[in-house]
């Protein structure tokens, strides 16, 4: 499965103690997954969007 950017896991970090280092980061959209499904595919991946 592909998933996007998921700015909860933050909070997973802070509980464990370890730095987040990607938090500027922004979800990606509904298109941009769906160009990367393309591409999986493409390339002889099977792969669907979500969880």
């Amino acid at each position: 499965a592909l998933l996007p950017y998921n700015s909860s896991a933050k909070a997973k970090y802070e509980l464990i103690g370890l730095p987040f280092l990607i938090e500027d980061k922004e979800t990606q959209g509904e298109e941009y997954m769906s160009k990367l499904s393309q591409i999986c595919n493409r390339e002889g991946l099977e792969v669907q969007v979500g969880a």
